[in-house]
């Protein structure tokens, strides 16, 4: 059989094995390449936080009007990768800080250390802003800040959180000209990741830091942690501590801690009404303190808004007290508490042996916030679940590839043998046209003059090997098929079998 008669199967079996390796390597690139990805935390559309999440300040009544605030909030959500935060800032006054000069200053950090400061400063009808870095008493200024001052007493900063820590807090400070004298505000400290919304739980907690309240010295004082956070969890709201009650702060003996949850609401008149739960956590005793109504404080088992409360006999031990919403919605009247209008919070009062008082205080989120949170700090299972159906679906594509190769390479053996009989059958039929047209035999070598090695003998040495293996998985060869030439005797038109001796040469 000629090198050119060959050359179709050897064309065959390449394009059949390219056709595989290209599938295996698109699906292999494909695979690596399509698909969902994880989506980074924060990286999903921003979700107006100010009316979600944000830090209610407490106006001192000694402060005028022009630099009061009354709240502050971070809108939109921070970018992916948490480098910076846009702080929005309500003033108490709609008419804003007043005439120049004036600063509405956000600090990002620790208010006992390091902080970064982002200020909008007011200057001859100009207003500007400026980052600083620095410790309350020195400061490095870092260049221009972005800032932005709209109506109703309201100012927008963007704040850098590259440098702020687990435990950065933030507060607001404006300094204004009333009357000619200058005044200064702080508001409290708050803990930056219940600003951000990120801690665990979904919770909201208290800050790290705690003003001194009825005290010439406002602080801000270091507060011992683990400190409560509060969750609201289907009907219940559930504060939680970890650890016991501190027994001193800064080496000052503790008098008493009290915990009070805040429960803000629009009231009838179209401002904002604010509830309290206190838990004593010295006494073991619960209070309801509407905003228009008496102390109530809760009898055990008989008040049915409160579901579990601080362990009777050692009521500063870890404990979850947890408060039913429907039945403290009917304890405090007023409103109905509307999931997406009423907030909630937790703050932490200690009393000192000394007679100081510290208050440390928390941001506040809507009750509709903690259900979308709730749900949205649960993929784990569902990804877990999408992560084996991910694998799953690999593997079978996996499967399907091996099966292609398998059945690929068994039909390139299949053709190869059948061709090679073939071969076989062509290269006895060579002798007896060689006989009928007088050309002799061939030489005894088996090679013709001018030709090399038999091209089969390259593709099929490798063949067999493969033909043996698959011989052992599918059976012994079935021989040539129905359609194949019959293999018969001597005689008219009959071909010799090349290893039967069914022929003899001329000669012999």
């Amino acid at each position: 059989m000629s090198a050119s008669a060959v050359e179709p199967g050897r064309r065959f079996a390449a394009r059949v094995v390219r056709a595989v390796v290209v599938a295996i390597v698109l699906v292999g690139v494909g695979g690596a390449g399509v698909g969902p990805g994880p989506v980074p935390v924060g990286a999903q559309e921003p979700s107006g936080v100010g009316a979600e999440r944000w830090a209610p300040v407490t106006t001192d009544p000694a402060a005028p009007p022009e630099v009061a605030v009354s709240r502050f909030w971070i809108d939109p959500a921070p970018p992916a990768d948490g480098s910076q935060a846009s702080v929005v800032v309500d003033l108490a006054s709609a008419a804003g800080p007043g005439g120049p000069p004036w600063r509405v200053s956000v600090s990002v950090g620790d208010p006992l250390g390091v902080r970064t400061r982002v200020s909008a400063v007011a200057v001859d009808q100009t207003v500007s802003g400026l980052v600083e870095r620095g410790d309350g008493v020195r400061w490095d200024e870092l260049g221009p800040g972005t800032v932005a001052v709209g109506d109703g007493g309201r100012v927008t900063v963007e704040v850098p959180l590259d440098e702020a820590g687990a435990d950065a807090v933030v507060w607001v400070q404006v300094e204004a000209t009333v009357d000619g004298a200058s005044v200064t505000s702080t508001s409290s400290w708050f803990a930056l990741v219940d600003l951000l919304g990120t801690r665990p739980g979904p919770a909201l907690g208290v800050a790290p830091v705690a003003a001194v309240v009825a005290d010439g010295d406002a602080g801000p004082v270091s507060l011992p942690g683990p400190r409560p956070t509060l969750a609201v969890v289907g009907r219940g709201l559930e504060v939680v501590t970890t650890d016991p009650v501190p027994l001193d702060v800064g080496g000052v003996g503790v008098a008493g801690v009290v915990d009070t949850v805040l429960v803000t609401r629009d009231s009838d008149d179209g401002g904002a009404r604010t509830d309290r739960v206190e838990i004593d956590r010295g006494t073991g005793e619960v209070r309801l303190v509407p905003a228009d109504g008496e102390v109530v404080v809760a009898e055990p088992g008989t008040s049915p808004w409160l579901v579990s409360g601080p362990s009777p006999t050692d009521p500063g031990a870890p404990a979850t007290v947890t408060f039913d919403v429907e039945a403290l919605d009917v304890a405090l009247g007023g409103p109905v508490l509307e999931r997406a209008t009423t907030a909630v919070g937790v703050t932490r009062t200690v009393a000192l042996d000394d007679g100081r008082a510290l208050q440390a205080a928390g941001v506040v989120g809507t009750m509709a916030w903690f259900d979308t949170a709730l749900v949205a700090a649960a993929p784990d299972a569902d990804a877990e679940t999408g992560a084996v159906r991910e694998a799953t679906a690999t593997s079978t594509v996996l499967i399907a590839l091996v099966a292609l190769v398998v059945v690929a390479l068994v039909a390139v053996v299949v053709l190869a043998r059948r061709r090679r009989r073939r071969g076989g059958r062509d290269r006895a039929a060579e002798p007896s046209a060689a006989r009928a047209s007088g050309a002799g035999r061939a030489p005894a070598s088996g090679a013709g003059v001018g030709e090399g090695p038999d091209p089969l003998a390259a593709l099929f040495a490798e063949v067999d090997e493969l033909s043996a293996r698959v011989d052992r998985l599918t059976g012994p060869d079935p021989g040539p098929g129905p359609d194949a030439e019959p293999s018969a005797g001597p005689g008219p038109g009959s071909e010799p079998d090349p290893g039967g001796g069914g022929g003899v040469e001329p000669g012999r």
